[in-house]
């Protein structure tokens, strides 16, 4: 084992972008009245609470990995690691997070993380088994990290916090969706109820456009509940609007892997403008 497979096992990807989300958020609601510490103790204690999920979702996914083109060559899936030692390591992330959340006395970011690693690991790793709804099962731990971020601050509001919770719940299913759909080979050879694998595209690009006009919702709410400042969240409906644009352009056309795979990196974009749009507001703050 290199210290590479000790990495990946975290699956950084995923603590990446609920880095992202979660640093975006707390821009979101800054004030120059905050402790930069506690932003740095909330992120780090948060971001080893996900990594420490991403470890015990991969023992218990060995599985599946080892049927899946993309996963065969991971570190449990491939018998390179013996599972006690994952496991052990998973524990040692989660507890080392989960005590500086507590010696920081972020009480309600440790509870959203305890939230976040029990629904991930517990609820929505076994969901994927059996439910074409695990997708959205999947959202609730995903968009914790984003809310924590944003209730770091010692200013916020539960209506803020709410609609925080609903744009990253609202963004996350045309971004997984579209790796369902140019993915579909691969769920398909591991037999899981994906929804790429048991409806047609047409009518998945349908939900991906949905999905994307409750993210211009939840950024109309942001503004109502002054959050987002009328500029800011006017920058995020000209790109929200786009990224509704383009996905329902797929339901005129014929469906492709490219079209699936540029819908996603337009995701990725629209995570990155969010922390930009984070970043000048708490600039104005």
């Amino acid at each position: 084992m290199s210290l590479r497979d000790w990495y990946m096992l975290t699956k950084p990807g995923i603590v990446y972008g609920n880095a992202l989300h979660f640093t975006a958020a707390y821009l979101i609601g800054f004030t120059w009245a905050n402790n930069l510490l506690t932003f740095v103790f909330s992120l780090g204690g948060t971001s080893l609470v996900i990594a420490s999920a991403c470890v015990a979702n991969n023992y218990i996914d060995r599985g599946i990995d080892a049927r899946m083109k993309r996963t065969k060559g991971r570190a449990l899936a491939s018998n390179k690691l013996p599972g006690y030692e994952a496991i052990l390591f998973a524990i040692i992330l989660g507890l080392t997070g989960a005590s500086i959340l507590a010696a920081a006395k972020l009480w309600l970011v440790l509870g959203l993380a305890v939230v976040a690693f029990i629904s991930y690991v517990w609820v929505y790793t076994y969901a994927k088994r059996y439910t074409v709804h695990s997708t959205l099962i999947g959202t609730v731990p995903g968009a914790l990290p984003a809310v924590a971020g944003y209730v770091t601050n010692a200013g916020f509001s539960m209506a803020g916090a709410w609609a925080i919770f609903l744009l990253v719940v609202a963004w996350q299913m045309p971004h997984f969706y579209a790796i369902s759909l140019y993915r579909k080979k691969e769920y398909e050879a591991a037999k899981l109820p994906v929804i790429s694998t048991l409806l047609p595209s047409r009518t998945v690009i349908l939900y991906m456009t949905l999905w994307a006009m409750v993210y211009v919702v939840a950024i109309l709410l942001l503004i109502a509940a002054n959050v987002f400042s009328l500029v800011i969240g006017s920058i995020m409906l000209v790109g929200s609007l786009f990224w509704v644009y383009t996905i329902s352009q797929g339901l005129s056309r014929r469906y492709s892997d490219d079209w699936a795979k540029g819908i996603f990196k337009q995701s990725l974009l629209l995570s990155l403008l969010l922390l930009a749009c984070g970043c000048a507001q708490a600039i104005m703050a």
